[in-house]
């Protein structure tokens, strides 16, 4: 049985087929979604001890979903760490993302020990 469950939120397969693999390799539940509407269901729908999620999701934006996830109170996924998955960061987007209270950025191509080190963090 898993100790954690982490949702991957990311479009792109081959960065989400990767931490999965990692962390999985890691011990850990990994599910992964491609759409922010996707992340929001799973979100509403499953216990997670993490999230990782890219910025630029169809249909609805990373920011917007973590937004969504931080406000519903009720929603016990409300208080988990998140990691941005960003291949770019500029200050606006820092800002941004500091207002919906984001644990970390993650800056694509991620290697496997800085996965690992992020869940040691956390675990």
């Amino acid at each position: 049985m898993y100790e954690m469950r982490v949702l991957v939120a990311e479009d792109e397969a081959m960065n989400r087929t990767l931490l999965v693999k990692i962390l999985q390799r890691n011990g850990i539940d990994a599910v992964a979604v491609e759409t922010g509407a996707e992340a929001i269901e799973k979100l509403n729908s499953m216990a997670f001890s993490l999230l990782f999620i890219d910025l630029s999701l169809p249909h609805v934006d990373g920011v917007d979903v973590i937004r969504q996830l931080r406000l519903d109170v009720e929603n016990p996924n409300a208080k988990i760490p998140v990691f941005i998955l960003s291949g770019k960061t500029s200050d606006q987007m820092i800002a941004e993302c500091e207002g919906v209270h984001v644990d970390e950025f993650v800056e694509k191509p991620f290697s496997p020990s800085l996965i690992k080190e992020i869940i040691g963090k956390y675990s």
